[in-house]
């Protein structure tokens, strides 16, 4: 792990200045009524944590977290702390993990983190700048879906200082992004979670379900299936179709990381190849679809433009991805090529684990 730090100071002014918080009568709306990072500082026990042999979901540490408040003074909030297992904590394909970060039993009143209880953390995985890169790309494709769809999980971003709780150490400072808890946006959307064992995605609400599968070919993510909840999140309103909403993107080509390999199933050698996993339905259906991205189009770039925090590289190679989308629904040939051709019929099939 890498302990040399750069601009490690914490602009608690500057970054009072900057946000809004929650008030006690709209809770839970702080963290992600901001876009622009803050700063915050977590010790804990990080020679436990980053430990792989003790990496196990439901094993809980106690950290503090300390973050501006109010009146722009450090609070320090008492946390706890887990390592949320999957790919990234599997065959050595991480050196540092996600965590779950739980603010249930502390008061965070007043601080960016009002409201909250459990949330989903997405760090940086290894030391080396580019999976720091790959951190900025994922939280971006959230953003591009939250302009897409209402019925999408928001996310922060915050420069992280981690410190060892057994010493007076720095281990490192990276940015991370945090995800709206699933809970959390079946509340604010008045809808109920659901888990049927199988949905077929031809049973939901076609233009809900044509945006989403338009968004995976868009960020070139294969990984995902609504019909077995693989990444996908589904929810009820009433008196509604059941809807999903997707996360988990750090395997699409927009994020391009170079653990992620497409599934054998697709015989393809790169996730920056697009594929095309949406549902046939009908013309009129699937020209909404389209219609919607090409009305968000400039809000998408302007996105991009907006978040200078970013390496500048980093949004050049975003945008070109992003353009390459744009030209395959600008031409009819290719459309019919890349989406008419390929949508699916008949019985989902279970995805490759």
């Amino acid at each position: 792990m890498a302990r040399s730090i750069t601009g490690m100071v914490c602009l608690w002014a500057l970054f009072w200045a900057s946000a809004s918080f929650a008030t006690q009568e709209n809770p839970g709306v702080a963290l992600f009524a901001e876009q622009r990072p803050f700063e915050m500082v977590i010790t804990a026990d990080f020679r436990q944590l980053l430990r792989r042999s003790g990496w196990s979901e439901g094993d809980w540490y106690d950290a503090i977290i300390e973050v501006a408040a109010n009146g722009g003074e450090r609070r320090r909030l008492k946390a706890r702390m887990s390592v949320r297992t999957g790919f990234r904590t599997r065959n050595d394909n991480c050196s540092f993990p996600q965590f779950f970060v739980d603010f249930s039993e502390t008061d965070t009143t007043g601080t960016v983190f009002e409201g909250q209880k459990i949330l989903p953390m997405t760090s940086h995985c290894r030391a080396s700048a580019r999976y720091s890169r790959y951190v900025h790309r994922e939280m971006i494709a959230y953003r591009i879906y939250n302009l897409l769809s209402p019925k999408s999980l928001q996310v922060r971003t915050a420069n992280v200082t981690y410190k060892r709780s057994d010493k007076a150490s720095v281990l490192t400072t990276r940015q991370a992004f945090f995800v709206e808890h699933f809970d959390d946006l079946a509340a604010r959307l008045e809808a109920t979670r659901v888990n049927p064992e199988l949905f077929h995605p031809l049973a939901g609400e076609p233009f809900e379900m044509g945006v989403l599968e338009l968004f995976q070919f868009m960020i070139g993510n294969t990984d995902f299936s609504t019909a077995f909840q693989h990444n996908v999140l589904l929810i009820q309103q009433p008196g509604e179709s059941i809807t999903a909403v997707p996360f988990d993107f750090d395997f699409s080509g927009l994020v391009n990381a170079n653990y992620a390999k497409p599934a054998s199933q697709f015989k393809t050698r790169s996730v920056r190849t697009r594929i095309y996993r949406g549902w046939c339905r009908s013309e009129a259906d699937l020209q909404r679809v389209i219609d919607h991205f090409q009305a968000k189009k400039p809000e998408i770039f302007a996105l991009l433009d907006g978040v200078d925090w970013i390496d500048a590289a980093v949004r050049a190679d975003m945008r070109r991805y992003l353009e390459s989308f744009y030209s395959v629904i600008d031409s009819p040939k290719e459309l019919d090529q890349q989406i008419r051709s390929k949508c699916g019929r008949g019985t989902p099939v279970k995805p490759e684990e």
